[in-house]
């Protein structure tokens, strides 16, 4: 196996409304072979309980939707570089 010097990783956190979380992610970022992708931009279209499912903790569609979106953007933003 050889290692893909090319490559990006992309982070997220799970409970973006957690501003130490959120911070703590942000600051690790590099911005270009390591990138967080900041979801609470994108969460504040939604309700608060309408973020996780109602039995478990586990994002709703509609988070998993979200979430696709901003990794999408951010795969974008990297290509235009």
């Amino acid at each position: 196996t050889q290692f893909n010097h090319k490559g990006v990783m992309l982070v997220q956190a799970t409970l973006p409304s957690d501003p130490r979380t959120r911070d703590k992610l942000g600051s690790l970022s590099n911005e270009r072979n390591l990138v967080y992708v900041d979801l609470a931009p994108f969460t504040r279209r939604l309700e608060r309980q309408d973020r996780q499912l109602s039995y478990d903790g586990h994002w709703s569609r509609e988070m998993h939707i979200l979430s696709a979106e901003a990794l999408f953007q951010a795969i974008e933003a990297l290509e235009d570089r």
